[in-house]
């Protein structure tokens, strides 16, 4: 039995029918706080999720030794400082 295929003529390559297939959606995204726990500033950590039905199920936040925090706005967010500093370049 012989099938067609779909070539790529500018990179000389067929094309794959998941790339034909392909959509572009919107997905919800929600920035949330998690409190912490007796902070003097009354912070809370701020992240950002693409799967907000598995927010009620979250039972901890996890956070990198590795990378640098920082409080930032009033009320106090913190927040990784290269997040900090991407969300300052957008403004």
């Amino acid at each position: 039995m012989l099938e067609h295929v779909r070539v790529c003529l500018h990179v000389r390559t067929c094309v794959s029918v998941v790339i034909l297939l392909t959509q572009n959606v919107d997905d919800p995204a929600v920035m949330v706080t998690f409190p912490i726990l007796n902070d003097t500033y009354n912070a809370s950590f701020v992240a950002w999720t693409t799967t907000p039905w598995t927010l009620p199920s979250n039972l901890a936040l996890c956070v990198n030794p590795e990378f640098t925090y920082v409080r930032v706005g009033a009320p106090s967010s913190v927040m990784s400082g290269h997040t900090a500093s991407t969300c300052e370049n957008m403004a």
